[in-house]
């Protein structure tokens, strides 16, 4: 680990001579990079929020999604701040905490973003099988509707870079948007018309599910809806481009509060709003299990498939970049790791193919994947990169006004363990009750 106290001496973890000079031109820079973060949160995940709000009740609910708000945007400052005192070249989530780590740890994260992604393959998958059930009115048997995204991504698998689908991530956000507008619409005219459903028919229901299992579904639909971390945030953070270390760290801090404040506005006002029209009837797949069928639906249903077969492939590229990290410490794109870089998309086709098709409820494939990997991403990996940071008081600049080479404060080092602890205690029970709820 590269670190200002290994070196005996009191200076910035990475001197100034070592840092870029930034043109300025930080305004576009930040919106940019808001836009883009809000486009790799932004995703499917709103369809679990009312069934989640409802099953824990709405206001102890809105109280825990705002708990956990708080260790996300705890999490993302603890990515920012790794940002700020490694080289510029680490832009990778693996590299940039295995940098103040070991390199063995780099290889455990990059492991951990394969399983999750076999798990939101997994997801995707299931969310074009319910759609596609519906659009085709008699639905053939759901093994072989899975199989279309499959199939289709064979091809693209011979790509070595996604360059040609970098348009899905904008065009992904677009149809959430339309398709959050329907489910709203569908909502509010419930609502306005028959008022708010009753709670009390949950009451006695066998298939709801325990107050423990409830909660921690909750955490894991949070986790899964804020999935950030790993993919284009710490590149984002790297393109702001600002002319001083202040200005740096005050738009980071930007562009995690707006980003996460979108989208949970997004989230939140669709679950309240889908828990108070639809009550204890709220699905897992709203669009399927609450909505008649119609022009407009239909609409939503047919894009949800069209995203779901344009940005599928993106997912087991992304888990063979990190294969590569795993594996080879290598890009696995080279040439001369071919036979690495093909014998692995079967593997994970039908990986993700195989979970599907035995999980076929699409919040147990959430759950599990954002218990199972997703909390090591958002919680215990930057829980234990924030000791790691504060242990050690390897600070960058000299405006901090610390000393290289001593301990860190105790609070700072407890805080790291807690939400590194909270990520553990959230995997264990999502796991449990994905497993207890069937």
């Amino acid at each position: 680990m590269r670190s200002a106290r290994a070196a005996g001496k009191d200076e910035p973890l990475l001197p100034d001579r070592e840092r870029p000079e930034r043109s300025g031109s930080g305004r576009r820079s930040l919106l940019v990079s808001v836009f883009n973060v809000v486009n790799t949160t932004f995703g499917t995940g709103f369809f679990l929020y009312p069934k989640a709000l409802v099953a824990n009740g709405v206001g102890i609910g809105l109280a825990a999604v705002c708990a956990l708000l708080a260790l996300v945007v705890f999490s993302l400052h603890s990515l920012a701040d790794a940002v700020g005192r490694s080289p510029a070249s680490l832009t990778a989530y693996p590299e940039t905490i295995g940098y103040f780590s070991r390199p063995w740890c780099a290889r455990v994260i990059s492991a951990s973003i394969q399983i999750y992604l076999v798990g939101a393959g997994a997801a995707y998958l299931a969310l074009f099988s319910d759609q596609a059930a519906v659009l085709w009115g008699g639905p053939p048997p759901r093994w072989v509707l899975l199989l279309g995204p499959t199939v289709l991504a064979v091809p693209f698998s011979l790509l070595r870079s996604m360059s040609a689908f970098a348009f899905t991530s904008a065009f992904g956000v677009l149809v959430n948007c339309v398709v959050v507008a329907v489910l709203s619409h569908g909502a509010a005219a419930k609502l306005w018309r028959d008022g708010v459903a009753p709670q009390q028919q949950c009451d006695g229901d066998d298939s709801a599910p325990s107050a423990g299992a409830a909660f921690a579904t909750l955490c894991s639909t949070v986790v899964f809806s804020f999935q950030s971390h790993s993919d284009a945030f710490i590149p984002n953070l790297r393109s702001l481009d600002f002319p001083t270390a202040a200005a740096r760290r005050a738009s980071a801090s930007t562009v995690i509060h707006v980003s996460v404040l979108f989208c949970a506005t997004i989230y939140v006002s669709f679950g309240v709003l889908g828990a108070l029209a639809w009550g204890c009837d709220a699905g897992a797949d709203p669009l399927s299990d609450n909505l008649e069928v119609g022009a407009v639906t239909q609409l939503a249903r047919a894009l949800v498939c069209l995203k779901v077969l344009l940005s599928y492939p993106l997912l087991f590229f992304a888990a063979r970049l990190c294969l590569g990290h795993a594996v080879l410490s290598d890009d696995i794109t080279k040439p001369q790791h071919a036979w690495l870089f093909h014998s692995y998309t079967p593997l994970f086709l039908l990986g993700s193919w195989a979970l599907a098709a035995a999980v076929p409820k699409i919040d147990s494939l959430a759950d599990l994947a954002a218990a199972l990997a997703g909390t090591l991403q958002v919680f215990v990996w930057p829980g234990l990169l924030w000791v790691a940071l504060h242990y050690y008081r390897a600070y960058p600049y000299a405006d901090e006004g610390a000393q290289a080479g001593g301990r860190g404060h105790p609070v700072h080092v407890l805080a790291g363990l807690l939400l590194a602890a909270a990520g553990l205690g959230v995997a264990c029970c999502g796991v449990a009750a994905v497993l207890w709820t069937g």
